[in-house]
């Protein structure tokens, strides 16, 4: 599936869930629930692949995060968002033991975060030269 059916597909499926949730909740018990995506055969599969990529997808924006500021690169992820995510994020960030790494604040993000920091004009020249390596290293495996 193309990635852009993917994700109207998931849209659609997300609203129906959330349609048959409220239905629910508004006292009509016959609403049937809706099979999730997630039960189709071989998307087990498609979600690990999801997951693995957005655990990927973080790491490099830590590494690129810590090799461009250093010590200040949580405060730097921090002052990038925009007041409403930075608010929010500052509520999810309570739950956090405080003895964590400062830069374990990219969990918290949401995945949709992620790209925005990378292409930050400050830090995009250091994450396409992060990217360049890693495609270079990735064709030195497959020549060999």
């Amino acid at each position: 599936m193309e990635y852009v059916d993917f994700l109207r597909e998931r849209r659609r499926r997300m609203a129906d869930i959330i349609r048959v949730a409220f239905r629910q909740l508004g006292g009509e018990a016959d609403a049937q629930p809706l099979t999730p995506p997630w039960f189709i055969p071989g998307s087990e599969a498609v979600w690990q692949r999801i997951a693995e990529t957005e655990r990927a997808l973080r790491g490099v924006v830590r590494e690129v995060y810590a090799k461009r500021f250093g010590n200040h690169a949580a405060q730097k992820i921090e002052d990038s968002l925009p007041e409403r995510e930075a608010e929010s994020l500052a509520r999810a960030l309570r739950a956090r033991s405080a003895a964590a790494e400062a830069l374990s604040i990219v969990d918290y993000l949401y995945l949709g975060q992620l790209p925005n920091l990378l292409f930050a004009p400050d830090v995009w020249q250091e994450a396409r030269t992060y990217f360049r390596e890693a495609q270079m290293q990735s064709k030195d495996c497959r020549l060999r």
